[in-house]
């Protein structure tokens, strides 16, 4: 793994390795509520060398083992593919439409330029979930079952094998649902709730960032481990 940027968003290196966060909490970083700022500029604020941490925090990813998360780039294809679908698919069948449900039914307490500030959320969301919905069914019904077949040394029922520009075509919809994600993030001011905002409101956004941080782990592995790998065997 490349060695970390200062540039980097605390939201993407916590995104590939959650243990991170605990490493920059102990130095007073927050990131939930910084997880827009670079690091060098949470670095910043609290005093710190940001080239510093960002050594510390590529030691501990040497040294600190992901809970029951083994390495991806040692395992068999098939067996990352498995755990993409498992860990991630399965999560966001679950969050996406629970989180619909939920955001029609936030803010009803508040003032009267709150109903406009969450439609815009609510509209930059569905987008979201259009791309994720899209995206779930394009690679479970082709793109995996494709790679699979080629990892186990087999053709595909027509003989063909899949194209550099699938997998092309992968990384651009994943820098597009990247794109959208960071849409969210900045309407939501990080996902902070607006002043006298209910509880039904605060969890939907404790709930979008959790779906943010998920994703971030998701396409860290399939667009920095899984591509990569599946480039290698076409």
């Amino acid at each position: 793994m490349p060695a970390l940027s200062p540039d980097t968003l605390l939201v993407e290196l916590v995104g590939e390795r959650p243990t991170r966060a605990q490493i920059l909490d102990r130095l007073g970083i927050d990131c939930g509520r910084e997880g827009g700022r670079s690091l060098a500029e949470a670095c910043e604020a609290q005093g710190l060398d940001p080239e510093t941490v960002a050594r510390m925090l590529d030691v501990a990813v040497e040294t600190v083992p992901t809970e029951g998360n083994p390495e991806w780039l040692s395992v068999s294809l098939p067996d990352l593919l498995d755990h993409i679908q498992s860990t991630h698919h399965d999560y966001l069948r679950r969050a996406l439409p629970r989180l619909a449900r939920r955001l029609k039914t936030a803010g009803r307490d508040l003032g009267a330029e709150t109903p406009q500030w969450l439609g815009r959320v609510q509209e930059a969301f569905q987008m979201l979930r259009s791309d994720l919905v899209a995206g779930l069914r394009r690679e479970e019904e082709y793109v995996f079952p494709a790679l699979r077949t080629v990892a186990e040394g087999r053709v595909l029922p027509d003989g063909s094998t899949p194209s550099q520009k699938t997998l092309r075509d992968m990384a651009d919809q994943h820098d597009d649902t990247r794109t959208k994600l960071e849409r969210l993030r900045a309407l939501t001011d990080g996902y902070q709730a607006p002043e006298g905002a209910d509880q039904v409101l605060q969890d939907v956004l404790n709930r979008l960032h959790e779906l943010e941080v998920d994703l971030r782990r998701h396409l860290h592995e399939e667009l920095h481990i899984l591509l990569p790998r599946a480039e290698s065997l076409l």
